[in-house]
């Protein structure tokens, strides 16, 4: 059955992948560009790819379109929206992972929060996640889609920018730095010792850096002229990855980028640099290759370890033709089944952003014995059972959602019994939470601080705290302020005064968490 889809991107690599979806599935497929701006010199490569600010200007075309395909289901106030009425349509809704993301970040990082009927996997450890956190959505791990046919078909497709390097050269990809990602512990020094290795080590060969496509390549630039690191030259943005890579020398990426999986091939040098904990590439290499550590960096150098890229890749990418097969086989059969959790989690999602009746309100059947627990939670004359919210909550939107709420909830109230405060800060202040809703989080941890009871905040969750106002204060000098009244309200010893600056900050991050949605 040959049901018209809609593929929907949010950056350039989405864009990438959608255009090949394209091209490999017989269906219609259509493509639309969500919030983000198609530069000028490749808006010929994207013709015929509609661009859209935000996601409630599709709203229209639902009737269009039998299925949505999504490469990231990140919360918003505006995604909830298109994905309500997707849901009242009675549509498909489709995942695609576009990167091993979940092992590579430890599970800190998942882009696919929502709930959607069908995920495509990125490999089996990543379905193992997402069997957890997807509950009720058929997950399929066909193989990764995005091998060497993808990889001819980009260069074909940027043939005018394969710019090809005389000079031996090693291509440094690098990864989101800490400014971008508060959980990256990608740092300007790290870079700087990365940089300052290579150079020891390839003596012969200049370095040519790749940024990741968020940031400010201008910031880095000037560190690295202040730093006296030379030797270095920029990409330009027109220039294709996969030229840059087929043409060097050395193959420089992190462990936590796609980059690897995407370039590796057995005839290519590699050096992967691991910051931070393993993941499943380094530990894959280290059991084989071994590590070598230079100022807190570990470094795993595939030389003439050939047969561990091919059995890496076997193991974690299988057959792309088989991949590609099954990907449309899957599509191409008709949108009967639909995820039934769909009512519990959008009512949840629209109490939390303020758009549906408090949660205790909500008139879903489903819910009764979920609400009624949740009741408990501040009437101490009820029985709140921690335990049993866990198994209510299911799959990782509900999970959100919820604390999300609670949260919401104990801020205001301020009055939550001490124990169970202290065991919903252990269970469900995590990382993932902060990495997607840090001002809510931040409000979380200053009514925490007030009370004194930032030392039951996880070491992990801490860190992310940490790093994630340090990335927010660099970006605007409002936040900045506010971080530094807070900090002088914590050292107050009059109780009023306090409250008024916590209450005032509180009113600030709400206002701007706000304007932000």
């Amino acid at each position: 059955m040959n049901e018209k889809m809609l593929v929907i991107c949010q950056s350039q690599h989405q864009l990438e992948k959608a255009i090949y979806i394209q091209k490999i599935l017989p269906s219609s497929v259509d493509v639309a560009c969500v919030g983000h701006e198609i530069d000028d010199q490749f808006k010929k490569f994207f013709a015929n790819v509609q661009e859209y600010k935000s996601h409630q200007q599709l709203i229209p075309l639902i009737h269009h379109y039998e299925k949505f395909i999504f490469f990231s289901m990140v919360p918003s106030r505006r995604l909830l929206e298109l994905i309500r009425r997707i849901r009242v349509a009675r549509k498909m809704i489709i995942a695609i992972q576009e990167t091993h993301q979940i092992g590579m970040h430890l599970g800190v990082i998942n882009n696919l929060i929502f709930s959607v009927d069908i995920i495509f996997a990125a490999s089996d450890s990543e379905k193992k996640f997402l069997d957890r956190m997807q509950v009720g959505a058929e997950i399929y791990s066909i193989g990764w889609l995005f091998q060497d046919r993808y990889k001819e078909f980009l260069s074909s497709f940027y043939e005018d920018f394969n710019l090809v390097q005389e000079n031996k050269y090693a291509l440094i990809i690098f990864s989101a730095p800490i400014n971008i990602t508060s959980s990256s512990e990608e740092s300007f020094q790290a870079r700087k010792n990365i940089l300052k290795f290579v150079k020891e080590k390839y003596k012969h060969l200049h370095l040519i850096l790749k940024l990741h496509p968020l940031e400010d390549q201008k910031l880095f630039e000037e560190y690295a002229y202040e730093n006296c690191i030379d030797n270095i030259s920029f990409t330009d943005k027109a220039q294709s990855l996969w030229s840059l890579a087929k043409n060097s020398s050395l193959i420089v990426t992190s462990n936590k980028t796609q980059a690897f999986i995407d370039l590796a091939e057995e005839n290519k040098e590699f050096l992967i640099y691991q910051l931070g904990k393993e993941n499943f590439i380094s530990l894959y290499f280290q059991e084989r290759v071994g590590a070598e550590e230079h100022n807190g960096v570990k470094y795993y150098s595939l030389l003439e370890f050939e047969n561990n890229i091919v059995s890496f890749k076997n193991l974690y990418c299988k057959s792309e033709q088989e991949a590609s097969s099954q990907f449309i086989q899957i599509l191409e059969q008709s949108s009967e089944t639909l995820n039934p959790k769909d009512e519990m989690e959008i009512a949840a999602w629209y109490s939390f952003y303020g758009l549906g009746d408090d949660l205790e309100e909500i008139k879903c059947p489903d819910f009764l014995d979920l609400t009624n627990n949740l009741k408990a939670f501040f009437n101490p004359e009820h029985m709140f059972d921690l335990a049993k919210l866990e198994s209510q909550l299911g799959s990782l939107s509900m999970r959100t959602a919820i604390t999300l709420i609670l949260i919401q909830k104990i801020i205001k109230k301020n009055n939550l019994d001490t124990g169970l405060l202290i065991k919903f800060i252990e269970n469900f202040f995590t990382p993932h939470i902060i990495q997607y809703f840090a001002i809510t989080c931040i409000r979380f941890e200053f009514m925490l601080n007030q009370k004194e009871f930032q030392q039951h905040i996880q070491p992990e969750s801490l860190a992310l705290l940490d790093a994630t106002k340090m990335s927010l204060a660099d970006k605007s000098k409002i936040i900045r302020s506010l971080f530094v009244i807070e900090k002088l309200a914590r050292d107050l010893n009059y109780k009023t005064i306090k409250r008024f600056l916590y209450n005032f900050i509180d009113l600030s991050l709400r206002v701007i968490n706000a304007l932000k949605n």
